[in-house]
């Protein structure tokens, strides 16, 4: 039997996975899933900002990756 802890971090880990997938999250979806409640996702998803995960928390319980722009390596110029 997995302890609180151990189910936690594997619902954490499972949000990280289907964030980075793309998909736009409900919590309601997720706390059927995960049979927890919405206050639990939403905790999740606060512990997953603090931790540096660009979580953008949308309107009316929807969670996506922030997109970040690629850092680009400039051109270099052919040397004559």
């Amino acid at each position: 039997m997995k302890t609180k802890g151990e189910k936690r971090l594997f619902r954490l880990l499972s949000i990280v996975k289907k964030l980075y997938d793309g998909k736009t999250l409900m919590s309601l979806a997720l706390s059927d899933e995960f049979m927890v409640s919405q206050r639990s996702i939403n905790r999740d998803i606060v512990v997953l900002s603090e931790a540096g995960f660009p979580v953008d928390t949308g309107f009316g319980g929807r969670y996506n990756v922030i997109k970040m722009m690629a850092h680009r390596k400039p051109k270099q110029e052919a040397q004559p």
